[in-house]
């Protein structure tokens, strides 16, 4: 079978090019592909078409650029693929409303082609919290955006993260070709033992406004004035959407003392800064789907304090994590829990376990597996859904 992935792609590693990289690798070594091509987007860093493997990366479409969408149509017309998967975030295509539209019309040209089509939508927008992300919102986007999701839903399967969007879509757009498949983990669990005396607090990912990192350091900051030896440690890059953040709030913060700037963290180093650190701390003020921090930091077996927001409340019903949850941009319940977690090293160890073993049945591979079914053979969606709920629980064979 040949295959098509539709996804941004390194570089930079970000977003959901990440889980897109890693699940097509997994999918690369199923017996079932004798080639994989990654339709991806062209970028300043590198423009040029590769091969490894039974794997190809062709760079075709551009950000923001309606005519994108017809340059990936006109292409898998020519090739017509076995299959194509759909990796899709809001903004993929451009923060323009043309080109977000136009790259959400890409499902119903393939299905109008007679090609099976798996998309798997990781946010569902809420047009209220548009600027809180960094979309622009005017008259007609609500409008617009829900005939976008009417359009990714002629896809044959539409793939979501939350079991929370799979109940929205059915109820408000009477979707019934809608399953929930777990994010799953971008690498392999593994317990990464720490020290209990470890007193280092981890914030990583793409950052803008949304995700909080003000907040968390100002927690930090105050807590760190009793105990002056902790260190906050801050890996990731700019969000897309918002160039340059990062560098405005390291400036606005160079006063305070014991934060470590990282930067851009390659794979083996990200690991080795899970190793050892304490725990981590996810403080959005915003969010529209799945996190992949959390799967990371569950897969590493770190104990973990989350915004209380509804999509995070819902992951953690998914996946019966062990997390501690802090009221949505409270700054002083973020220090007090960030605190109390760094004084307790027996209950971090036990909230670590718990969500080592939580993620234990979550791995690439499972999820590749699942993701080549759907694209053999038409599901019974209600029953791929609870098997996708009944099987996180344990490793698949």
């Amino acid at each position: 079978m040949n295959l098509v992935v539709i996804s941004p792609f390194r570089p930079p590693v970000q977003g959901v090019g990440v889980y897109g990289e890693r699940l097509a690798a997994e999918l690369a070594r199923r017996p079932e592909y004798e080639r994989i091509t990654i339709l991806a987007n062209r970028t300043d860093h590198d423009q040029r078409s590769t091969q490894s493997g039974n794997t190809s990366v062709r760079r075709i479409w551009r950000v923001n650029d309606p005519r994108s969408t017809w340059e990936i149509v006109r292409w898998i017309a020519r090739e017509r693929p076995d299959g194509v998967w759909i990796n899709l975030s809001l903004g993929m295509f451009g923060a323009r409303l043309l080109s977000a539209a136009a790259g959400l019309a890409i499902s119903p040209a393939l299905r109008a082609l007679g090609i099976r089509t798996i998309t798997t939508l990781h946010e569902v927008p809420d047009c209220s919290r548009w600027e809180l992300l960094g979309l622009r919102y005017r008259p007609g986007t609500e409008f617009a955006v829900d005939l976008g999701l009417r359009a990714v839903l002629a896809s044959n399967v539409v793939c979501v993260t939350l079991g929370t969007h799979r109940a929205l879509l059915r109820d408000r757009y009477g979707a019934e070709n809608v399953i929930h498949l777990p994010h799953g983990c971008l690498t392999d669990p593994d317990d990464l033992f720490t020290p209990p005396e470890s007193q280092d607090v981890l914030a990583f990912g793409t950052f803008g406004p949304y995700k909080g990192l003000p907040i968390l350091i100002e927690a930090f900051r105050r807590m760190a004035t009793r105990h002056p030896g902790r260190r906050l440690i801050v890996a990731g890059v700019d969000h897309p959407r918002f160039p340059g953040y990062l560098g405005s709030v390291r400036r606005e913060a160079a006063h305070v003392p014991g934060v470590d700037w990282r930067g851009y963290v390659p794979e083996a180093e990200l690991q080795g800064i899970l190793r050892s650190v304490a725990l981590v701390v996810v403080p959005s003020t915003a969010t529209t789907g799945s996190s992949s921090v959390v799967h990371r930091a569950g897969a590493a077996g770190r104990p973990v304090i989350l915004s209380d927001l509804p999509e995070h409340r819902a992951l953690i019903a998914d996946h019966g994590l062990d997390v501690e949850f802090v009221p949505v941009g409270d700054m002083e319940a973020l220090e007090t829990s960030i605190e109390a977690l760094l004084d307790d090293p027996a209950k971090r160890m036990r909230m670590g376990r718990q969500n080592l073993r939580q993620m234990s049945g979550l791995t690439m591979a499972d999820t590749a597996r699942r993701y080549a079914a759907l694209l053999t053979q038409p599901p019974d969606f209600d029953s791929v859904s609870r098997a996708a709920v009944k099987e996180r629980w344990s490793p698949l064979a």
